[in-house]
């Protein structure tokens, strides 16, 4: 495997307090990882609280969702539209 490829697919320590933080509230996690600057990370803040609302368990499982499967570089790209 390619070394970069590696340090894309690592979850770093942020992550995992992310990860942790999303059993407790998951709208705030996912407000933090998205920063909540531009359509893509308000959809899915509002998806995230839409679900807490039917249960918390779905909404745990989002919030790990966009955390370990939204890399920073993505987070920029979105905000650069």
């Amino acid at each position: 495997r390619n070394p970069a490829e590696e340090a894309e697919n690592k979850v770093d320590l942020c992550d995992v307090l992310l990860i942790i933080l999303a059993i407790f509230l998951p709208p705030l996690a996912v407000a933090l990882k998205l920063c909540c600057c531009d359509l893509w990370g308000c959809a899915n803040l509002i998806l995230n609280i839409v679900l807490c609302l039917f249960g918390w368990i779905p909404a745990v499982l989002h919030a790990w969702i966009v955390i370990c499967f939204t890399n920073e570089t993505q987070v920029v790209v979105y905000n650069q539209r």
